[in-house]
């Protein structure tokens, strides 16, 4: 695995998703994610070629950046960013049924919206959030 997981705080990753860095704006978050973190990235990116969502293991070729957020609970939270091509990568539909299947994912997009109290501080707090996905 050469994938480096780096640190992003959730409000840097509403901006990052809204303000795009060369990935696309969506991606699979994996809820949870407790031990070494590189295990998951391999073993989430073997665990969908084995399952025929996608035509590689190689987490280098299916993900752009990959990010952990914690939340103010502890929880650890593995965001997989889609690369631009990723339809050329990924059976989209198999995908879909795959994450509904696993249970402990989301959607970026989702995620975003569905766990933003997960994440809610001082600086968070008193407003709505008001995410668009480009």
């Amino acid at each position: 695995m050469d994938k480096k997981v780096r640190e992003i705080g959730f409000l840097n990753l509403i901006e990052l998703v809204t303000n795009g860095d060369g990935d696309t704006a969506e991606g699979l978050v994996m809820l949870g994610c407790g031990g070494d973190l590189n295990d998951w990235v391999d073993g989430v990116s073997e665990e969908l070629h084995s399952a025929g969502v996608t035509n590689t293991n190689d987490p280098r070729i299916l993900w752009g950046n990959i990010y952990k957020t914690i939340t103010k609970d502890q929880r650890i939270d593995l965001i997989f960013m889609f690369n631009k091509d990723f339809k050329e990568t990924f059976n989209v539909s198999k995908l879909a049924i795959w994450r509904i299947n696993w249970g402990g994912a989301s959607w970026l997009s989702d995620y975003l919206r569905n766990f933003a109290s997960d994440h809610e501080d001082d600086e968070m707090s008193g407003g709505e959030l008001d995410v668009h996905i480009r």
